[in-house]
């Protein structure tokens, strides 16, 4: 089921995820969702990168839990959180 354009935000926790982050956030963003986050763990590959080219908003601080639970990072009052291999229909 697409999102539609439903205020969600969805949070995608990585750390060296380049293998799967860019299938993950092409489905993402078939579902259309209010916004993308990224937070990031500390990743040494091509993550950053890849999540860059979907320009999402990202964060990279090393604290991934603690970052996705945060309301002040989300803009929407509903949010799921992914991990980097997920791929929502």
């Amino acid at each position: 089921m697409a999102l539609g354009g439903l205020p969600v935000s969805v949070v995608v926790i990585s750390k060296n995820s380049g293998q799967t982050i860019g299938e993950c956030l092409e489905s993402v963003a078939r579902n259309r969702p209010s916004e993308v986050i990224v937070v990031d763990g500390g990743s040494t590959d091509s993550t950053l990168e890849i999540a860059a080219r979907y320009r999402e908003r990202i964060i990279h601080d090393g604290i991934r839990e603690k970052a996705c639970t945060s309301a002040s990072v989300l803009s929407c009052l509903w949010r799921t959180v992914l991990p980097p291999s997920a791929r929502p229909a």
